[in-house]
């Protein structure tokens, strides 16, 4: 596999084009808020530089940049229609998640959402432009969006094998016994890959070898894939899919209109609990600059 991208740098990328994209007021980050990249670490560690008093905002992101389906620029003409398109896809594919996620729901006590199986199409296509260097809905549209930026903040695919329980063995998960966890991580994989098969896979490989489609098979095939030189086009589109639900699964957080969402920056604040005291905690709210009011959205460290 390809060595590890400098996530660091691309952090750093990320909070220049935001700055730039919103220069006096929606964006706002803690100057004291350090993100490196160290040997031998699992991902990102956020470092603090000086003091951070209680209730100090540390990140503020606007509504208009979370990386989320109903923020594709559906409308726009000038991208040649890539937008509107791509937007259409995913809609077919979640109403057909949904369809089958209804037909097993039965079977599980949790079952995935249709709306997350969409974003993780969306993930997978976003990372895909953004690690081939390609533009995601035009030029005039692209110069006004971060989602590439974005995705290469996120682990690479040989960081997710490497770290996401949703690629573990059968061995590797026996570890877990008979526990409520083994269950849960068995029966998510089960659920992602009946839905990818059912649904997914279909729909894309019809869309694929569609004459009029904006659409190739690199659009959807990560290039790490690509150099494992897997045993066809199904696998390919399998593995950078299970790639892009891994991010959803691990990072997404419910937007103001139900719907899941990546939030940039706090999509890596997703801090390990066991390592984190008791005396750190970051709360997520929501409301209008510069004053952030409201209830408490969600609670973690």
């Amino acid at each position: 596999m390809a060595t590890s991208p400098n996530r660091e740098a691309a952090v750093a990328t990320l909070v220049a084009a935001l700055h730039k994209q919103y220069p006096t007021k929606g964006f706002k980050i803690h100057p004291s808020l350090k993100f490196v990249q160290t040997e031998g670490s699992y991902g990102i560690d956020v470092q603090v530089t000086a003091p951070i008093s209680k209730d100090e905002i540390l990140v503020v992101v606007p509504e208009s940049c979370p990386f989320c389906t109903s923020n594709i620029p559906s409308k726009d003409s000038v991208s040649g229609g890539i937008g509107k398109e791509l937007y259409r896809l995913l809609q077919i594919v979640e109403a057909e998640s949904e369809g089958i996620v209804a037909s097993i729901a039965t079977q599980h006590e949790y079952h995935v959402d249709g709306k997350e199986i969409a974003l993780a199409l969306l993930a997978m296509y976003v990372r895909c432009a953004s690690d081939r260097k390609q533009t995601l809905f035009g030029d005039s549209v692209n110069s006004g969006c971060t989602w590439c930026e974005q995705a290469a903040t996120w682990p690479s695919e040989e960081e997710m094998i490497r770290d996401s329980p949703l690629y573990w063995t059968e061995k590797e998960r026996s570890i877990l016994g008979r526990s409520f966890v083994r269950q849960h991580l068995e029966s998510t994989v089960q659920q992602v890959k009946q839905v990818f098969d059912g649904a997914v896979l279909p729909i894309l490989t019809k869309e694929l070898h569609s004459t009029s489609s904006p659409f190739d098979i690199t659009s959807f095939v990560l290039p790490s894939v690509e150099d494992r030189d897997l045993a066809g086009e199904n696998e390919e589109l399998w593995s950078s899919f299970l790639y892009g639900f891994s991010i959803v699964y691990s990072r997404c957080h419910e937007g103001s209109d139900g719907r899941p969402e990546l939030i940039p920056i706090v999509d890596l604040l997703n801090g390990l609990s066991s390592v984190c005291s008791d005396d750190i905690n970051v709360n997520f709210v929501r409301g209008k600059w510069p004053f952030i009011r409201g209830d408490l959205f969600q609670n973690e460290c």
